[in-house]
């Protein structure tokens, strides 16, 4: 089971008027956020997922289990503060579990106020893509490295590379065995952001999310690639604060 450590609050407004909940790519932890730190409204609380075997957490159990992850973190943040929006926000493999978040926050409670996916193809859409997790580390290095979403210093240097296997591992081997239908289908409103030059999705596999909800679906289109947070950071924050905060008004 997950708990609050694995829940990293980057900013801590006074009061705040809205909650967004990060869930990084494969193998990240809170890093992959840390630049929406100075970015951020003041208003807005950022919290990042730190899963296991990641930054400070090397000592907890891996987990490779998309449900499981969803069913944890659901639990904790039925409990936040509910009078304020709270927003998902899922990059690459981290869409996932967001996803199952904002389904067992909707069984528990009800659903989030916004969730919002980052390139990755609907869960429903068949995999075309041979699995990685379970590849020799030699070979992994080298499809990741193809991919190009992790540090090239975990790759290329033994010492790191040792440490960051194992949560890479956990994290595919999460992301390649979840399957899911349609339903239960969320009734919040999604959007799914997706890279102008991402050549690893296709539109179809975008608009597949639609499918997943019964609330207002939008597809948008940020520039960059498949990891476009390393272009088009800024952007994606902007929209998910509007559409968080634009709830406070509508």
């Amino acid at each position: 089971m997950l708990t609050e450590q694995n829940l990293v609050r980057l900013t801590r407004p006074g009061s705040p008027k809205a909650r967004l909940v990060c869930f990084p790519q494969a193998g990240a932890g809170t890093g992959a956020f840390r630049g929406w730190q100075k970015q951020v409204r003041d208003d807005v609380e950022l919290v990042a997922v730190r899963l296991p075997g990641r930054e400070s957490l090397f000592g907890q159990p891996l987990v490779a289990d998309v449900r499981m992850i969803g069913r944890s973190l659901g639990d904790i943040l039925v409990r936040k503060d509910r009078a304020i929006p709270l927003g998902l926000f899922g990059y690459c493999a981290g869409a996932y579990a967001a996803l199952e978040v904002a389904r067992r926050m909707t069984e528990r409670l009800g659903p989030p106020s916004v969730l919002a996916v980052c390139s990755q193809v609907a869960p429903q859409v068949p995999a075309t893509k041979p699995q990685i997790h379970d590849r020799p580390a030699d070979e992994l290095r080298e499809v990741l490295r193809s991919l190009g979403g992790t540090d090239s210093v975990a790759l290329d240097n033994d010492e790191v590379w040792v440490t960051v296997e194992p949560a890479l591992r956990a994290d595919y081997q999460a992301l390649e065995t979840y399957s899911t239908g349609l339903e239960p289908r969320l009734g919040c409103d999604l959007v799914a952001f997706h890279g102008s030059d991402d050549d690893h999705l296709g539109l179809p596999d975008v608009a597949a999310w639609s499918e997943l909800t019964t609330g207002q679906f939008t597809t948008t289109r940020v520039p960059g690639g498949h990891f476009l947070l390393k272009a088009g950071a800024v952007d994606v924050l902007a929209d998910l604060q509007q559409r968080l905060l634009g709830q406070l008004l509508g």
